[in-house]
């Protein structure tokens, strides 16, 4: 299972930051952006995601199962977990 985040960037100092900007286009604010996870074995794995579109791994995910039947009547199995984007200076 593989995780991306893409957007608008900028590179500052050989590290990519998601790139805020205001409706009006006046405001463009940098931001280092991390994703995360718990993971099967309960820790926390970061990733710094800076809105590269760079691929992540995050195939060791803690992933909740639940049955599921789709509109057509077929039973499966609907898979989640929760990533957290967010600011990395807080």
């Amino acid at each position: 299972m593989l995780i991306k985040v893409t957007g608008p960037a900028q590179v500052i100092g050989g590290r990519s930051y998601c790139l805020f900007s205001s409706d009006d286009g006046t405001a463009k604010v940098p931001f280092p952006a991390t994703l995360s996870f718990i993971t099967r074995s309960g820790t926390t794995q970061t990733y710094d995601a800076g809105c590269d579109d760079s691929w992540r791994d995050m195939t060791d995910a803690l992933w909740l199962t639940t049955p599921w039947t789709d509109i057509s009547g077929e039973v499966g199995q609907m898979d989640k977990t929760t990533v957290k984007f967010f600011d990395s200076d807080g």
